[in-house]
């Protein structure tokens, strides 16, 4: 329960996060103009072909220096926001049309009350995408808590299920045990969010 309460946390932190961040990201990106922001996409984007690997030393080292090694902290942090939701959100919001916003900047709304009471009631679709992207890459990361976590106390579900494997035996019924309670979670939340999230893929090829 502990283990599985841990990832919950992270989860959910970091689908939250990345929902608030990511769509003010990438509203800035698609709305307000200002000089280099193609540089900064871009530079952006090329960190998504970066591989974990050569990143996860520096990493550590920020959260060391931040002293969040061994902590949830050292979970969440580096998911707060992703490339891929900022990017997601930003093709979403280019797509919409521009006359909704004028006609809320006409009645004297600033950027952020359109973002929130305009454009975001629009993009049901494209933050149920984020979500599940967010949700199953973060519930099912093993790597990253295999590094920075070592107390059984802040043990992810992933990283807990790996103490049932030993080199000379395995407690298979553990080990299945816990894979169903894996699977269930990430099975319930594309369930609850199949239809948006596929609205949200037929939606690029539709126009009008």
């Amino acid at each position: 329960p502990r283990w599985f309460l841990n990832s919950f946390i992270v989860s959910a932190v970091a689908v939250t996060a990345n929902l608030v961040l990511g769509s003010l990201g990438g509203y800035a990106f698609a709305r307000i103009r200002f000089t280099g922001s193609k540089l900064v996409l871009g530079l952006m984007l090329a960190t998504m072909v970066i591989p974990f690997q050569l990143t996860m030393i520096p990493t550590f080292l920020v959260m060391k220096q931040l002293g969040l090694i061994d902590t949830l902290g050292a979970l969440i942090v580096p998911s707060l926001v992703t490339p891929l939701s900022v990017f997601l959100f930003r093709q979403f919001f280019v797509s919409l049309p521009r006359e909704l916003e004028e006609a809320a900047w006409i009645d004297g709304c600033g950027r952020l009350r359109i973002l929130v009471s305009i454009v975001l009631p629009l993009a049901r679709p494209a933050l149920s995408t984020v979500a599940v992207l967010t949700f199953l890459a973060t519930w099912n990361d093993l790597t990253w808590p295999l590094i920075a976590i070592n107390s059984d106390s802040t043990y992810t579900l992933q990283l807990g299920l790996t103490t049932f494997q030993g080199q000379h035996h395995t407690q298979w019924a553990a080990v299945m045990a816990g894979n169903v309670i894996t699977v269930l979670p990430v099975l319930l939340g594309f369930l609850l969010a199949q239809k948006a999230f596929i609205r949200s893929l037929a939606s690029t090829g539709l126009k009008g």
